[in-house]
C-alpha cells in the first residue's frame, strides 16, 4: 500500500526521486498525464525502505537496476498540484543514482517506455535548459548546479506569494565592521553554491561624503528610500539582493520594511568589538573618525536578527557561510 491519504482538498505523499545525471544532463521525464517534466520516481510503500523504493521505481520505469550514490535532499514540498488541482503536502528524498553497468546511456537522448497503461516519454536535458522547462521540482533548477555531500533538510512551499521567496539580506552593523567585504563574499558563495545571482545595495554608493564630514540620521534616512527603491528594481530581475546598512533609528528600520516586507526580509546583524571597529576606522582614512563609534552605540535594533556574525572573530568567508546555512535552514 502506497504511503498517500486524501483529506478534503488536501494530499500527503511520501515519495522518492532518481537524479540520474550524465555529460551536465539529467533524465527526466513526462506522460500524458502530466504536461511538466519530473524526475524518475514513485511512492514509498508501507513498510518499505526509501533506498528500496528507489531503486524498485527505477526498475518498474526504466527497466534497469540502478545503485545508489547517496542520498541529497528531503524536501518538504507544499505547492498545489497543476493537474488534479490539490494542495499538496510531500515528502520527498532525492537519491542520487549510479546507471553506469546498465544500458540506459545507450537508449539516446529521447526514449518512450511503457509502465502498465502509461506511456513514459523519457529525455536527457542540459542543466542550463532546465530554467526554461516546464519542469518540476522548481528548486532542482538551480541546486543541480551544486549537490550536497551530505542529505540536506530543505522545505519548498509554493503556497507562499512568489515575492516572499525571495531573500533580502540585510546586513546591518556599524561603520568599519567589514560589511562590503562580507557582502562581496557572500554574494559569490551564493553564485557559486545555488547559482542564483544576488546584487549588492550598499549604503556607501548613494552615501556621498568627505571623510572630515559628519554622518547623521538624517543622512542615512534621506537615502534609505533611495536603497530600497534600488532593492526593488533588483528584485524585478533577480533571486533576491544583499543590503549593505547602517541602520541607527527606528524609522529606518520601519521604512525597509515598509518598502521591502513583501519579500522575505532577512536581516543579520554585523558585530564587531567597539577598539576592532575604530582600529579599522583609523586604518582606512576615509571615514570621519567617531562615526564607528556613533553607529556601534546607536544600531537599531539591537535583537530581532535572524543570525549575529562576529567580524572581529571570524573571517569574511565564514560569516558568509553561516548566514547561506541559515538562509537555507527550514522556516519555523
Amino acid at each position: 500500500m502506497d504511503i498517500t491519504f486524501v483529506s478534503g482538498n488536501g494530499k500527503f505523499n511520501y515519495r522518492v526521486c532518481a537524479l540520474i545525471i550524465s555529460k551536465g544532463r539529467i533524465l527526466a521525464m513526462h506522460d500524458e498525464r502530466s504536461p511538466y517534466y519530473y524526475l524518475p520516481g514513485g511512492r514509498v510503500k508501507l513498510g518499505e525502505t526509501a533506498e528500496h523504493a528507489v531503486i524498485r521505481e527505477v526498475e518498474e520505469e526504466l527497466g534497469v537496476t540502478a545503485r545508489i550514490v547517496r542520498p541529497l535532499w528531503l524536501n518538504q514540498g507544499f505547492f498545489r498540484e497543476d493537474v488534479d488541482k490539490l494542495d499538496y503536502h510531500e515528502l520527498c528524498i532525492y537519491f542520487l543514482m549510479d546507471v553506469s553497468g546498465t544500458d540506459l546511456l545507450s537508449r539516446g537522448s529521447r526514449f518512450t517506455l511503457f509502465e502498465r497503461e502509461h506511456t513514459h516519454e523519457f529525455e536527457w536535458l542540459p542543466f542550463e535548459r532546465l530554467k526554461d522547462e516546464y519542469f518540476y521540482p522548481v528548486f532542482l533548477k538551480t541546486a543541480i548546479f551544486s549537490l550536497p555531500e551530505q542529505l540536506v533538510l530543505r522545505t519548498e512551499d509554493e503556497t507562499e506569494p512568489p515575492k516572499a521567496k525571495k531573500p533580502v539580506i540585510l546586513l546591518n552593523g556599524p561603520s568599519s565592521s567589514g560589511k562590503s567585504t562580507l557582502a562581496a563574499a557572500l554574494r559569490m558563495l551564493i553564485e557559486a553554491e545555488c547559482g542564483q545571482r544576488f546584487p549588492v545595495v550598499s549604503i556607501d554608493d548613494f552615501m556621498k561624503l568627505r571623510k572630515d564630514e559628519t554622518i547623521y540620521e538624517d543622512d542615512v534616512y534621506e537615502i534609505s528610500g533611495e536603497m530600497c527603491e534600488a532593492c526593488l528594481a533588483a528584485l524585478e530581475t533577480h533571486e533576491g539582493v544583499i543590503i549593505d546598512h547602517v541602520i541607527t533609528s527606528e524609522r529606518i528600520y520601519d521604512q525597509l520594511w515598509e518598502m521591502l516586507g513583501e519579500y522575505r526580509v532577512f536581516p543579520v546583524r554585523i558585530s564587531c568589538p567597539l577598539e576592532i571597529l575604530e582600529r579599522r576606522e583609523k586604518a582606512r582614512g576615509d571615514r570621519c573618525l567617531g562615526s564607528a563609534k556613533a553607529s556601534f552605540e546607536y544600531l537599531y535594533p539591537k535583537d530581532g536578527y535572524e543570525l549575529i556574525v562576529d567580524t572581529g572573530s571570524m573571517t569574511a568567508a565564514g560569516c558568509a557561510a553561516a548566514i547561506l546555512q541559515k538562509l537555507r535552514a527550514p522556516r519555523r
